[in-house]
């Protein structure tokens, strides 16, 4: 006997598609296909990179279509994967086990916010916010700086997500359909409701030119000054095989050597927590960010002059 569907509220997401051509009719509903296997997939996406990896993955359900809309709701359950769980919605067959949607639901919207508020300009630096664990501080080609959740961030950068993210909004290029809503099924806040319009489709054209990550991470390690700019707080350490150039974002230990209230010697190290990034560049070549988040400590090297 086949198991019942377990379907809560809370865990029901509406996406909605508006326009002209939902209205009359005269789109056909399979021509929206794209976009929702694409919205699924974004789903499914921020499930593998922000949730437990032994969450559940996604279907989407199509319960109704209302005057001037078509309408899908989507629920996580632990059966396939989302593009076979809509076909097999699609074909009549059933899951278990729906969880709750609603912190992805918030990671995938505010993704979505992000991209079209940013409308094509580049990110062009990043950094975590030590004062608020769980954000970053993100700077646009135009200097513009924003501060966002680390996991939507993190969505953002999969080239995975800005796949899935370009495919669902395709069917704003089909004529008659002018928006795509996304909210909780049951809610009533407006706050909750992303709205993309057909002006915002380009926006969602130029998200691969974010830098792919492939790795993230911070070390303890030694390493010697060769010498020191501080326009844009980047210097050149050595790390006692190689020299490379890290930006700085210690702000107390920059403001203590601008004061004169701290002196470094020619021999002098510093003890750092170093953060290495390493992505895949929008030119398709690998680049390497290296970034001192603290230091932690001086050692005094001897008696040769001064750097700075």
């Amino acid at each position: 006997m086949a198991k019942r569907r377990r379907i809560l509220a809370d865990n029901s997401v509406r996406i909605t598609f508006k326009g002209d051509g939902v209205t009359d009719g005269s789109i056909d509903a399979r021509q929206l296909g794209q976009s929702l296997i694409g919205l699924a997939d974004t789903f499914q996406t921020a499930r593998a990179i922000t949730a437990d990896q032994e969450a559940p993955k996604l279907a989407a359900k199509i319960t109704a279509t209302g005057a001037g809309s078509f309408w899908v709701d989507i629920t996580l359950v632990a059966e396939s994967g989302a593009v076979q769980a809509v076909l097999d919605t699609l074909s009549g067959k059933v899951a278990t086990a729906a969880i709750n949607l609603q912190e992805i639901l918030g990671w995938v919207t505010a993704a979505y916010l992000f991209i079209k508020n940013k409308n094509g300009r580049r990110v062009v630096a990043s950094k975590e916010l030590p004062d608020d664990p769980g954000n970053v501080e993100v700077t646009l080609d135009d200097s513009t700086t924003s501060v966002i959740a680390s996991k939507v961030y993190d969505l953002i950068k999969s080239a995975e997500f800005q796949k899935a993210a370009k495919e669902s909004v395709k069917a704003l290029t089909q004529d008659g359909v002018d928006e795509i809503r996304i909210e909780p099924r049951d809610s009533s806040d407006s706050e909750d409701l992303v709205s993309i319009k057909a002006e915002d489709y380009k926006a969602f054209t130029r998200i691969d030119n974010e830098p792919v990550e492939l790795i993230n991470r911070t070390d303890e390690m030694i390493v010697s000054p060769n010498s020191v700019s501080f326009i844009g707080k980047q210097w050149q350490l050595n790390d006692g095989e190689a020299s490379f150039s890290a930006g700085i974002e210690d702000q107390d230990f920059l403001d203590r050597i601008s004061k004169g209230a701290l002196r470094i010697g020619g021999n002098d190290m510093f003890k750092v927590l170093l953060r290495t990034e390493q992505q895949i560049a929008p030119n398709g070549k690998l680049k390497t960010i290296r970034t001192v988040v603290q230091v932690l400590d001086v050692i005094r090297g001897g008696t040769q002059g001064e750097l700075f």
